[in-house]
């Protein structure tokens, strides 16, 4: 009987589909490397303040909170009255900066009601001690905090705390 012709075999050596799969690991290890470098570096990214005239303290708590985990700068480049001031509690004085354009207003804490707002003591109480020493200090200089603003500089927040730096106009 004849013999028949083997058929062809048609696979990849060993040797390379060790070497794919060497490649492919390591290219897998290389994108996770880099995406936990990317994921555990502070972002860069930063939040100019130029007009903003304050609002809910619980939502800028949840927003500077935010801005404090992610790493983030914060430039103060104009008016930050009222709950917007809550930056200078929450957020490392390292991580923001003032221009000379910065302003910052303060007032006693108030809950809206359908009536009229209401001036409570132990809100403003709390939103004092939340301050830089410092910064405490310096409200009790000027009065206290009242239903009226009162009103700092960039340059007089420098000259007490001289770690949140001076940075151009945004």
């Amino acid at each position: 009987m004849p013999s028949r012709p083997s058929p062809a075999r048609h696979h990849i050596a060993p040797s390379n589909s060790l070497v794919w799969i060497t490649l492919l690991f390591l290219a897998a290890l290389l994108i996770a490397l880099f995406a936990t470098i990317g994921a555990s570096q502070p972002s860069r990214a930063a939040t100019v303040i130029t007009e903003d005239h304050g609002g809910y303290v619980q939502g800028y708590r949840a927003h500077y909170s935010g801005i404090r985990e992610s790493g983030e700068r914060v430039i103060i480049d104009g008016d930050c009255l009222s709950a917007c001031t809550l930056v200078l509690a929450m957020v490392p004085p390292d991580r923001v900066c003032v221009t000379r354009r910065a302003i910052f207003g303060f007032h006693a804490v108030r809950y809206r009601y359908l009536s009229g707002d209401v001036i409570t003591a132990s809100g403003t109480d709390r939103l004092v001690r939340s301050y830089p020493p410092k910064l405490q200090n310096w409200i009790a200089r000027n009065g206290g905090l009242r239903d009226d603003l009162i009103l700092l500089t960039g340059s007089e927040l420098l000259r007490m705390y001289p770690q949140y730096g001076v940075c151009r106009a945004a």
